[in-house]
């Protein structure tokens, strides 16, 4: 089964929000197939923990205007995690070789850079 269009929609606008902001090197995983609760991953990259907070901030602003808010938002100085209906990851580029997401149900993402 496919993304539902609402969530295709929102992984656009987050996208454009992300680039907004000058995030880099976005990926859109589907996860339709194996996740329950979420059903896209969305990867962004940025230049340092700075811009990765304004980032999210805005990937947030722009999906609260459509109702969507984040069910938690999480991270370090390295990456931050939004989860919504859509997973979202944005981490630091220079120093993040390896990050390993653990994801609901013991689903496991490991994403080189």
């Amino acid at each position: 089964m496919a993304p539902r269009r609402s969530t295709v929609e929102h992984t656009q606008i987050a996208a454009r929000a992300a680039i907004e902001k000058l995030g880099t090197d976005l990926v859109a995983i589907d996860l339709s197939e194996q996740m329950l609760l979420s059903e896209v991953f969305l990867l962004i990259s940025g230049q340092n923990e700075r811009q990765i907070d304004a980032i999210a901030d805005e990937v947030e602003k722009q999906l609260s205007v459509e109702g969507e808010k984040p069910l938690r938002r999480e991270g370090s100085e390295h990456w931050i995690l939004l989860i919504m209906k859509i997973l979202w990851c944005m981490f630091r580029r220079k120093k993040c070789e390896v990050i390993t997401c653990s994801i609901a149900f013991g689903m496991t993402v490991r994403i080189f850079h």
